[in-house]
């Protein structure tokens, strides 16, 4: 819910609409959804691949790290 509460079991009418006067003729919305909780709130799975996507993140990390200290040991030589 708009709150941060959770909906409770049970059916819900969610309605949202206004006007738009921006536009000639205004443009005016109206939604109303109806809705029919069967359970409480539960974890939203992460796709298979979000493990090995963040493995492959934390290892360009590493790689990005290793090479900017490699380039500035590189730099420090070369003013030396």
């Amino acid at each position: 819910m708009a709150d941060g509460r959770a909906a409770v079991t049970g059916q819900h009418d969610i309605n949202f609409g206004g006007v738009n006067a921006a536009t000639t003729p205004n443009f005016t919305l109206d939604v109303t959804y109806h809705v029919n909780v069967t359970g409480g709130p539960t974890a939203i799975p992460l796709p298979a691949a979000a493990g090995p996507g963040l493995a492959v993140l934390a290892v360009l990390g590493l790689i990005y790290r290793f090479q900017a200290k490699r380039t500035a040991a590189r730099r420090e030589s070369l003013a030396g």
